[in-house]
């Protein structure tokens, strides 16, 4: 029997561990399991006048105010997921006396059911955007899905959104995505000029408050009982 060398061994420990690798499933998320509690916000136009050196400004202040809050749950690094929005404010911002339950939707691998708590019915969305994600599962980095969705987004730097130290992107004029970990932690809509140029105004914010990924989750939370309809 011929005697095995050193670098022969080196060589067998390098390709195995490269084969572990490629097998190794790619998740969209990094992070396994988890809570994120958001908060969708508004913004109102609030006009006021200025005495700037003698003379009146016109000011304008874009307020925002939490329109609805949303409760985001996922396991499996994101194969499984379900989310329930709340609404919790009157138009212009005037709380609700108590949250209106508005849609629960459950995620699985490339399918998408929806629950509209207010007429109790519920339907099935194909997710067109998961399919293409995880046809091409290989091409994914840091940024999850978002990398096949919107390749050309650009990085701006990083802000703390939630403890959280999130990858800033600018993916067109008019939205900004905060990544962490495949995770969007919170998303900014702008208006726009005519050209699609020039960024205005804020429309809308989306920003996670509370973010958990050491909660016990209740395995029923993945199992909604309207989800039985769809069952065969």
């Amino acid at each position: 029997m011929k005697n095995i060398t050193k670098t022969t061994l080196t060589l067998i420990a390098m390709a195995t561990a490269l084969t572990s690798l490629s097998a190794k499933p790619f998740h969209q998320y990094k992070v396994k399991s988890g809570k994120i509690v958001y908060e969708h916000k508004k913004f109102k136009t609030k006009v006021s006048y200025k005495n700037v050196n003698g003379k009146e400004e016109l000011h304008k202040e874009m307020v925002p105010y939490v329109d609805t809050r949303e409760t985001y749950y996922w396991d499996n690094y994101g194969d499984v997921a379900f989310k329930e929005v709340y609404k919790v404010s009157k138009f212009g911002g005037k709380p609700l006396t108590e949250p209106v339950k508005q849609f629960e939707q459950f995620f699985k691998d490339d399918k998408r059911y929806y629950y509209n708590a207010e007429d109790k019915r519920a339907s099935y969305d194909p997710w067109h955007g998961k399919k293409e994600c995880l046809e091409q599962i290989k091409n994914l980095d840091e940024r999850g899905c978002y990398a096949i969705s919107y390749p050309k987004m650009e990085q701006k730097g990083e802000e703390l959104v939630a403890g959280k130290t999130t990858q800033v992107y600018k993916e067109s004029v008019g939205t900004d995505f905060y990544l962490w970990k495949g995770l969007n932690l919170k998303q900014k809509n702008f208006s726009y000029n005519r050209k699609g140029t020039e960024r205005l105004d804020i429309s809308r914010e989306i920003v996670a408050v509370e973010v958990d990924t050491n909660a016990t989750i209740d395995p029923k939370i993945f199992n909604p009982q309207w989800l039985d309809q769809f069952k065969q």
